[in-house]
C-alpha cells in the first residue's frame, strides 16, 4: 500500500494592484455565467430600459461591461469570496469592506 502523501498548504499574501481606468469602477445589474469543460465564462453587463417600455417582445439587450474567464480550480475561491461577502452585507448592509 502505498503512503499518501501529506499536501503542504502555504499561505500567500496577494496585493490587489487596481490601474488608474479600473479605480472607478463600473456599474452592473446582469452577470450571466457559462461554462465548458475548461473554464467559466462570466460576462457582467447593464442592461437599461425606460420604466413602463419594455419592447412588444419583451427581450432587453445587455451592453457587456467586462467578460472574465475562470479556471474551474479558481471557482470555488470565487463563490466563496462572493458568498463570504453578502453574508457580511446582508448582516450589516450599512457598513463596507
Amino acid at each position: 500500500m502505498k503512503k499518501e502523501e501529506e499536501v503542504k498548504r502555504i499561505e500567500v499574501k496577494v496585493k490587489l494592484v487596481v490601474p488608474r481606468e479600473l479605480e472607478e469602477g463600473r456599474y452592473i445589474n446582469y452577470a450571466a455565467v457559462t461554462h465548458s469543460s475548461h473554464e467559466f465564462h462570466i460576462f457582467f453587463a447593464q442592461v437599461s430600459v425606460p420604466p413602463g417600455e419594455l419592447p412588444a417582445d419583451k427581450s432587453l439587450e445587455a451592453n457587456t461591461i467586462a467578460h472574465v474567464i475562470v479556471p474551474p480550480s479558481v471557482m470555488p475561491q470565487v463563490i466563496k469570496a462572493l458568498s463570504d461577502n453578502y453574508d457580511r452585507y446582508k448582516k450589516h448592509p450599512e457598513e463596507g469592506d
